[in-house]
């Protein structure tokens, strides 16, 4: 051999190795024995960069170990086609010395010694990992992809581009359209619009180039006839082998009536708001205004821009604005629904009082978000209230003197003159000195001793002195000591008031208990009796509640009206302002309770 083609020959091996340093892909020699085994010839290096192994350490290791188990029989295949004379291209796995696991596409080819017999084989193998793994990924999101298709519950299908038919569908497009899928593969996508709609699709599809597009709402007509409005997203795409786009629809019906409805529910809400003779408002949790119809801002005194968010604020008398925030806090604390009165200056100066009631309105999640309520100028019933008043303690007062005019007449006339004959009666009885004449004579005194007692329980009764000065606390527990004195019912009273109520609240309250207590005296046969006395909503809660026999309250107020001083009793309250009821039946005592506000005079 020349030194130049020695020379060539070593370059051309240095050409090789630098191309096989730069590649994973590797050649190799295998030669056949007569009794039909192989070995490896040789191999390039660059499967010792792919696998670990050495290329001397094949053979005495074994080929086929390096081989990954499942495709062995593979390997027998090829090698028996190899020796049949067929070129072989196979994908098998390797495992690497490290144990890590990777695919190769290995092409054979037949080698033949001068004599035409085989010898053995000459190949090459290239690394296809890469290309596996990314077919097995295309091939787990074409599975993923065609799952949602087929699960999603909305309707879903794909079609041509050019011919608009169906390439697909899946099973909610099917029922909620109504038609089967061969039905379907056999339609364009014209036959499922209003043949009035068909134009105007015709041009949207034809405009429509975006690789994701969201189209506005359209009419859908299924199987049965019935129109549907829709939204649609599309996205293109190619199915198998045609330009097509999938067609995502969501079902706006329901929700496009909802909304109709909605707009109708506020049209008649604002006609409503507009005539109505209350005001109507809405407020957010800080109480800013968002809503006020034409009445309520007459109510306050301003146009109604001025009053939204917190302009109606101004006008509320400022020492009801804190009670109306306390109000407005507990109300949204529990929940419910917000009455409350207040005042409000009008920019005449003049003062109004105003009735709001208020409910919760809730959101989606059952969240308080606000407040609609309704206004009302109350300031006529107020007066009226207040002239009742008047009039009631006016009433009370005159009753009051009254019974202290008689009261002061019996105590100076009657009583003074029975005192005066019992006096002379015992100063007669010491100059007489029979005993009958004795005995009738202290028979007369005891009478008068007894009417004398009498009268002074009538002065009692018709002006209790502690009333006026100690209260009405004070005024029942004399009352209640003189029951226990004279019929040893025990008492227990509760006196919870924080402040004495006006004089006038007090006189009808006494009277009321007065009159109770008459009826245990009398009916009850009661062993105790429990005495509360408490502040309540602007004014006072009486209850008196015995354990005595009770009694039939049906046959009380049907049959016997007036009976047990109910109607007086109920009457006294009601003209104050307040309530009266009561409570029991046979056996289980009786429960007494009254109300009343506190009487302003003033």
């Amino acid at each position: 051999m020349s030194r130049q083609t020695e020379e060539s020959l070593l370059r051309g091996e240095e050409r090789y190795r630098a191309a096989s340093e730069l590649t994973s892909d590797y050649a190799y020699v295998v030669r056949f024995r007569e009794d039909g085994s192989w070995e490896l010839e040789w191999i390039s290096d660059a499967f010792e960069r792919v696998t670990g192994y050495a290329a001397d350490s094949l053979n005495a290791l074994g080929v086929l170990q390096v081989v990954h188990p499942d495709d062995l029989p593979k390997i027998v295949e090829t090698t028996a086609r190899l020796l049949a004379g067929e070129d072989v291209t196979s994908d098998v796995r390797i495992v690497t010395k490290g144990g890590e696991v990777r695919w190769v596409s290995a092409h054979s080819r037949p080698l033949f010694d001068r004599h035409g017999r085989l010898a053995g084989s000459v190949g090459a193998a290239r690394d296809i990992t890469d290309e596996k793994r990314a077919e097995r990924a295309l091939r787990e999101s074409e599975a993923r992809y065609r799952e949602l298709f087929a699960s999603s519950p909305n309707p879903m299908w794909i079609y041509d581009t050019e011919t608009l038919r169906f390439l697909a569908v899946n099973d909610a497009a099917v029922d909620r359209y109504g038609y089967t899928r061969d039905e379907f593969l056999a339609m364009t996508i014209k036959d499922i619009r209003p043949a009035e709609d068909v134009p105007e699709l015709i041009a949207d599809v034809e405009a429509t180039h975006d690789e994701l597009a969201r189209s506005r709402e359209w009419r859908h007509v299924t199987k049965s006839g019935q129109v549907m409005n829709v939204e649609i997203i599309s996205h293109r795409l190619d199915w198998e082998g045609r330009p097509g786009r999938l067609v995502v629809v969501n079902d706006v019906t329901e929700r496009l009536r909802a909304e109709a409805a909605l707009r109708e529910s506020e049209r008649r809400f604002r006609a409503l708001a507009t005539t109505a003779p209350v005001g109507i408002f809405e407020v957010d949790l800080r109480g800013a205004c968002s809503f006020l119809n034409e009445r309520g801002a007459e109510i306050f005194g301003k146009p109604v821009d001025e009053c939204r968010g917190f302009g109606w604020m101004e006008h509320v008398h400022p020492e009801d604005l804190g009670r109306l925030q306390e109000r407005w806090v507990e109300g949204r604390e529990r929940g419910e629904e917000i009455v409350h009165e207040l005042r409000i200056v009008g920019i005449d100066g003049l003062v109004r009082w105003i009735e709001g009631a208020a409910r919760p309105l809730v959101d989606a999640w059952g969240e308080i978000r606000g407040y609609i309520g309704t206004l009302s100028d109350v300031t006529d019933r107020r007066q009226a209230e207040w002239e009742r008043r008047r009039l009631l303690a006016d009433l009370v007062q005159a009753q009051e003197d009254e019974r202290r005019r008689i009261a002061t007449e019996i105590h100076d006339d009657p009583v003074q003159a029975m005192t005066a004959v019992e006096m002379r009666l015992e100063s007669l009885r010491r100059r007489l000195s029979g005993p009958e004449e004795t005995k009738a004579l202290d028979e007369v005194a005891g009478t008068v001793r007894e009417t004398v007692a009498r009268l002074r329980r009538l002065l009692f009764e018709l002006r209790p002195p502690g009333l006026d000065r100690e209260g009405l606390a004070a005024a029942l527990k004399t009352q209640l000591e003189r029951l226990h004195g004279e019929t040893g019912v025990r008492f227990e009273l509760d006196d919870q008031m924080l402040r004495e109520q006006p004089l006038e609240s007090r006189t009808v309250l006494y009277r009321i208990a007065q009159e109770a207590l008459a009826n245990v005296r009398k009916h009850a046969e009661a062993t105790a009796i429990h005495v509360t006395l408490a502040d309540r909503e602007s004014g006072a809660l009486l209850r008196i509640r015995d354990d005595g026999v009770g009694f039939d309250l049906a046959a009380v107020d049907d049959e016997r009206p007036g009976h047990l001083g109910l109607v007086s009793m109920r009457e006294r309250a009601e003209m104050a302002g307040g309530w009266f009821r009561m409570a029991g039946s046979k056996g289980q005592g009786t429960t007494v309770e009254a109300w009343v506000p506190a009487v302003e005079t003033r």
